[in-house]
């Protein structure tokens, strides 16, 4: 039987051996965020939170390429979009898909970027738009990686790479 002798993959078991948990299906950050002792330490009034903060989304296959196309051409902002390369929520590869649908003009090709003289993934950059994959990490990059998740955003920052 399968389903009997499945165990669930997490990216933390390469650190810990105690974790009893499979991301991506329960929402444990809701869980998280209502404990009174985490919300004294946030400095928050006491809060009831909920998933997606009670947004309703009447529409989940809006298209936001002509959004993130706007941003990337039409403001200065710096813009950045990362994915852990183990995320099975949303595949960097269906990312890297619609980011080349914009045809934004490249400035500087695919390269690695490394942590500790390793590579930890691999960043892309466009006029207006950087995309970003961070290597072993899974949907909550600050969550599943959280040294390399500091270090990248740090370095887009800082415009290091």
């Amino acid at each position: 039987n399968l389903a009997k002798n499945y165990t669930p993959w997490h990216p933390l078991l390469r650190y810990r051996s105690d974790v009893e948990f499979a991301p991506c299906l329960p929402n444990y950050m809701v869980e998280y965020l209502n404990q009174p002792q985490v919300q004294a330490a946030l400095h928050v009034r006491p809060t009831l939170w909920a998933e997606y903060g009670n947004i309703t989304y009447t529409n989940e296959t809006l298209d936001m390429v002509p959004l993130w196309y706007e941003f990337a051409t039409k403001t200065t902002w710096k813009n950045l979009i990362y994915s852990g390369d183990v995320d099975t929520a949303v595949p960097f590869i269906d990312t890297q898909k619609w980011i080349n649908c914009m045809n934004l003009p490249l400035t500087k090709d695919w390269r690695p970027w490394t942590y500790n003289g390793q590579t930890a993934g691999i960043r892309h950059d466009w006029k207006g738009l950087t995309f970003q994959t961070m290597k072993g990490c899974g949907h909550m990059v600050p969550y599943y990686c959280p040294e390399i998740g500091f270090v990248f955003f740090e370095n887009w920052l800082n415009e290091i790479l």
